[in-house]
């Protein structure tokens, strides 16, 4: 494993970069903010960025300071054009949460502001995870397994598993004493896709899912205090915005819950 205090563990590739991945395999990795094991930025959004047969194993983004929010347990990619998932797996992938209050995201990949399709394919998720430690400050947790944020393109998934990943907020407090509660959304992925505005709302851009297996994803919120109803929020998925296409999936014993003990894997 390698150490980026801030982004990319093992790999961080920015302006105008083109990375291809092909059999390799990231493991231990970790960072205090943006991508655990890979941080891309602005890339050439002009060039398909490729992850193929690529391994993700027990990478993670831990926020190190108070109220600093972490994105992307693996993988953290932004202003991005085309991006590829190809026969990849991500196991044991985590964000930990420490007082960031809004932006908590993605366990394995998180996704924000691309300008073209992420694709993803033939891949396995297990046991990726946003989550509060005890003892630590809560805030939202978003995308156990992967979290598109801003996106300007589609969202494809097809022949993939999702088993065991989970997103787990609870409360935030702030410095003037207050405390809110921060609800947690979509188990295995949340999708929040660019929406333009006119005279009109316009959701351009689509969700396609098609043959993929859900099980055991949860969404859940964990506080001292009684939790309101939205505290967790899809078990599985969390559309907040797009165009949703599912055909053909599969959903099982996935749960939105509220629950006032912290689970042992925590």
């Amino acid at each position: 494993g390698a150490n980026d205090p801030q982004s990319g563990g093992a790999v961080a590739a920015r302006s105008w970069s083109n990375p291809f991945f092909r059999d390799v395999t990231f493991k231990y990795n970790h960072t205090n903010r943006l991508g655990g094991a890979v941080h891309i930025d602005s890339p050439d959004t002009n060039k398909v960025i490729v992850f193929e047969r690529t391994v993700f194993l027990g990478n993670n983004a831990i926020s190190s300071g108070f109220e600093m929010e972490s994105l992307g347990g693996a993988v953290y990619v932004a202003y991005a054009g085309k991006v590829i998932f190809e026969s990849a797996t991500f196991d044991s992938n985590y964000v930990s949460i420490n007082g960031g209050c809004c932006s908590n995201r993605g366990g394995a990949i998180n996704s924000y502001v691309q300008y073209d399709s992420l694709i993803v394919r033939n891949s396995t998720f297990k046991a990726n995870s946003v989550f509060v430690p005890s003892g630590n400050d809560g805030g939202h947790a978003d995308g156990g397994a992967i979290s598109l944020e801003y996106a300007e393109g589609d969202f494809i998934l097809e022949n993939s598993l999702f088993d065991g990943n989970y997103a787990l907020s609870g409360n935030k407090t702030y410095s003037n004493g207050d405390i809110s509660q921060k609800p947690s959304s979509g188990g295995a992925i949340y999708i929040e896709q660019r929406v333009v505005y006119g005279n009109t709302l316009v959701t351009p851009y689509k969700s396609i899912l098609v043959n993929n297996t859900f099980v055991n994803n949860e969404a859940r919120f964990l506080s001292g205090s009684s939790p309101n109803k939205e505290a967790g929020i899809g078990g599985a998925l969390r559309i907040v915005s797009g165009k949703p296409i599912i055909f053909n999936n599969i959903f099982s014993n996935n749960r939105a819950l509220a629950a006032l003990s912290w689970p042992d894997s925590s």
